[in-house]
C-alpha cells in the first residue's frame, strides 16, 4: 500500500504557478483536477504560467528528406 502511494504521487502532474501580489513563483506537483492554492508567503491569488514542452521527433517518416 505504501509503495502505490509513493507511484501516485511520483505520477502527478507538476504545475507553475506566480503570485500576483509578492511575484513569488513556485512548481508544484498536483492532482489534475485540483483547486488553485494561496501563496504560502502572503496568502495572495496564484496565476498559473504555461511554458512550452519539449518534444523529440524519432523515426523516419515525419520531416521531408532533401
Amino acid at each position: 500500500m505504501v509503495g502505490a502511494l509513493i507511484v501516485y504521487k511520483l505520477a502527478m502532474p507538476s504545475y507553475d504557478y506566480k503570485c500576483e501580489f509578492c511575484q513569488t513563483q513556485v512548481e508544484l506537483a498536483l492532482p489534475v483536477d485540483h483547486e488553485v492554492p494561496e501563496c504560502a508567503g502572503c496568502m495572495g491569488k496564484l496565476k498559473r504560467l504555461w511554458s512550452a514542452v519539449p518534444i523529440h521527433f524519432k523515426g523516419d517518416g515525419w520531416a521531408g528528406k532533401s
